[in-house]
């Protein structure tokens, strides 16, 4: 762990203030290339593979994080050591779900979720919520309600309990997960059954007021995936554009781009159409059945490509962790060696650092004088 530059801001921080400050308002000033990429004597920890942290050449580049999901049982050993060394935040790939937080109406259970968010802020890594409202692993208590008032109240409660535990700790939630058939229309849910749509206010309202600071997404399979015509992407365009207009607080759209073989080439477009709509977007479980090198860099590269893209997580680190263990489709094998598609990513995206870091030096010589520029030029500068 680097200790000195970081540490310093981190703890200054807390001594400074009792109110613990948002995650990205701490980091969004540090010079990561600097503070990352650099091989100083008291940089980073000692690494048994010569590839730079994919987590330090994505920040170099102005995106927020690379990051992979965890849970407690992932915390430690060599899979610990991947994670401080490579990423820069966590998702709970199941600790925030709501049969694990509220198996029982009013009884919650945080033991997992809390241990990933203080393992978190104790190593100097970002969160993202996963997720207050899912159909699937929901308890039967909650699929049993069938009364509008009730149901209300219940995705109020539990909304504003798990995300407010964390006010400030977690910089983005998805508030809704998979909401979306595969033809664009909302998906038959005891949330949708009870409440159509309204059930999306009724959580991003609840979500904002627990806390305000946070990102809010609605996170998707097969938006980005199947092309930017397939019917689901061009339905949750459309649900989204209305939503917003209609004050509903949604900040992003998650594409979680859990791709096949060849589907690649269709996340470019997709994304960009998604990302189009909201404020800011993310890539946030990305998978890819055999981890071709040049598909991961075509779907990364796409995010990297895009302003408002902010992050990409990787439903994983290694194969045999990930739920689609048999098709291979992350950048570390069974081993925690990396892949080809790590170094192909290393490689595409320390080409842009490398571009970014040029075009600074560049500006910064145009705008500090040149002594060979007329003296009745007038360089454009951006002020």
């Amino acid at each position: 762990m680097r200790t000195s530059f970081i540490s310093a801001v981190l703890a200054s921080q807390i001594i400074t203030s009792y109110a613990a400050p948002h995650p990205i308002e701490v980091i969004q000033n540090i010079d990561w290339e600097k503070e990352l990429l650099g091989r100083s004597d008291d940089g980073l920890e000692k690494r048994a593979r010569s590839e730079k942290s994919i987590d330090a050449v994505f920040k170099s580049i102005g995106k927020q994080y690379f990051g992979t999901c965890a849970d407690q049982n992932r915390l430690s050993g060599t899979n610990a050591d991947v994670l401080l060394a490579d990423f820069g935040q966590v998702t709970p790939e199941n600790s925030g779900k709501w049969d694990t937080t509220e198996p029982q109406q009013g009884k919650f259970n945080f033991q997992g979720l809390d241990a990933l968010v203080n393992w978190a802020q104790s190593n100097n890594k970002l969160v993202r919520g996963h997720t207050t409202l899912w159909y699937s692993q929901l308890p039967s208590w909650v699929s049993a309600i069938n009364n509008k008032a009730t149901l209300t109240s219940v995705i109020q409660t539990h909304v504003s309990t798990e995300i407010g535990r964390y006010a400030g700790k977690v910089l983005q939630w998805d508030v809704v997960n998979e909401i979306f058939n595969e033809d664009g229309t909302l998906r038959n849910s005891v949330f949708h059954n009870v409440l159509g749509e309204d059930f999306v206010s009724i959580a991003f309202a609840a979500a904002k007021k627990a806390d305000p600071k946070a990102k809010l997404y609605i996170n998707d399979y097969n938006t980005v995936e199947k092309g930017s015509t397939y019917a689901k992407t061009t339905g949750m365009i459309t649900y989204v554009k209305k939503w917003i207009a209609a004050g509903v607080p949604i900040d992003g759209i998650g594409a979680q781009a859990h791709l096949q073989s060849g589907e690649s080439k269709n996340v470019p477009a997709s994304l960009k159409e998604l990302c189009a709509i909201v404020s800011e977007c993310a890539m946030t479980e990305v998978d890819i059945v055999n981890a071709a090198a040049s598909e991961y860099v075509t779907t990364i590269k796409s995010c990297a490509d895009i302003a408002n893209c902010v992050g990409v997580t990787v439903w994983g680190i290694r194969d045999p962790d990930s739920w689609r263990a048999s098709s291979n489709p992350l950048l570390f094998d069974s081993n925690y060696n990396t892949k080809p598609a790590y170094s192909a990513l290393i490689q595409t995206l320390g080409s842009y650092s490398t571009a970014k870091a040029t075009t600074t030096a560049s500006a910064t010589g145009s705008a500090t004088g040149n002594s060979t520029l007329s003296a009745t030029a007038t360089p454009t500068q951006s002020k």
